[in-house]
């Protein structure tokens, strides 16, 4: 049984490499001549035109994410203690400025101020008596009926009231200065963004009470590597590219800080929007555009771009014969114009299919 098996053995192996010999043989013999005859068959799809390689000069583009605000946004806080009597906004509201937003009701300022008042109403009446004394003191003066001391007493009893006035009245300015902080206005036209309190919350100074920012105002700040220090300049206009909107949107450079990081090795730079887009809130990300040179590339008709599953190939004129080409492709530009990084020369003759299609 041994020998049986081993024999049958034998006999297929001698028949897989009769098989391997045979392949091998009409391989040489026969498959050039088939992969002769399948070039000079194949090629672009008809109806196609001809087009040249364009070797071309195209901007390098630096592109810097950043957060977008504005130029004008605030945190208002309170300047004085007391209970939220109310707020006349809600979250989104536009206000112009100068609008009475929250009013606080400060009670120990309104009992000072009342104190204040009181005295000096009796400051006031002191100084009228202190005025009738003198004036009478001073015509029995003339007629040296009193002495120069009661004269001089007289002066400076009036000289005090007077003084008690304009310090009470100066008090009195203070505590209705301080009062009016009740009343907490917006600093500037815009939206507001936050609310930090409600009616009945008892707020202290510096207490933060709502924010709001101006939405004509718009920027965006970036950090810039300080190798590129030497392509921006106040003024130069850029575009950035808000994902979050899909759109593109003009800026234009108003600031660049005179300080380069010692950590990072950049800078940073803001730029104001030259256009107002209502949607464009403060918190969104942004990515500034702007040119730091020009490189060598090129570039094709998009439509000489097949693909061949994953993969992207374009047919090329190489004398007389048609070769299916896989390059890469990069990013497209105006005139329905591609890009290609690798697998095509410039100048190199190509083939535009009218109508592109995948294989």
């Amino acid at each position: 049984m041994s020998l049986r098996n081993d024999k049958r053995m034998y006999i297929g192996l001698g028949i897989a490499i009769a098989i391997v010999i045979f392949c091998t043989i009409y391989y040489f013999f026969c498959g050039q001549e088939v992969s002769e005859k399948w070039r000079e068959t194949s090629g672009p799809p008809q109806p196609f035109t001809l087009a040249v390689a364009e070797s071309t000069r195209i901007p390098i583009w630096y592109y810097a994410v950043g957060a977008i605000s504005s130029k004008h946004k605030a945190i208002v806080s309170a300047q004085i203690s007391g209970v939220v009597s109310s707020f006349d906004a809600e979250l989104g509201d536009f206000a112009s400025q100068g609008v009475q937003i929250v009013q606080i009701r400060a009670e120990e300022l309104e009992a000072r101020k009342a104190r204040v008042v009181s005295q000096l109403l009796g400051a006031e009446v002191q100084k009228k008596l202190a005025l009738s004394h003198f004036e009478r003191i001073q015509e029995l003066y003339k007629e040296s009926a009193v002495t120069l001391e009661q004269f001089e007493q007289a002066e400076q009893r009036l000289s005090d009231m007077t003084a008690l006035v304009a310090e009470t009245s100066e008090m009195l300015r203070e505590a209705e200065i301080n009062l009016s902080y009740g009343s907490v206005e917006t600093p500037f036209e815009g939206l507001i963004t936050e609310r930090f309190v409600d009616p009945g919350d008892f707020v202290w100074p510096g207490r933060q009470l709502f924010s709001i920012y101006d939405p004509t105002a718009g920027q965006i700040e970036v950090t810039i590597p300080e190798r590129y220090i030497d392509k921006l300049s106040i003024g130069l206009e850029a575009n950035v590219e808000v994902e979050a909107l899909g759109k593109v949107l003009k800026a234009r450079v108003s600031e660049i800080r005179p300080h380069v990081d010692p950590k990072t090795r950049a800078f940073v730079t803001k730029c104001d929007f030259i256009e107002e887009e209502e949607l464009l809130y403060p918190g969104m990300f942004g990515t500034l555009v702007f040119q730091t040179g020009e490189r060598e590339a090129v570039l094709i008709p998009s439509e000489a771009v097949l693909t061949l599953g994953q993969l992207n190939f374009v047919w090329v004129q190489v004398s007389s014969e048609w070769q299916k080409r896989y390059v890469t492709i990069g990013r497209e530009f105006e005139g329905r114009r591609v890009e290609v990084l690798s697998g095509l020369s410039s100048y190199e003759r190509i083939a535009v299919i009218e109508k592109a299609r995948s294989e």
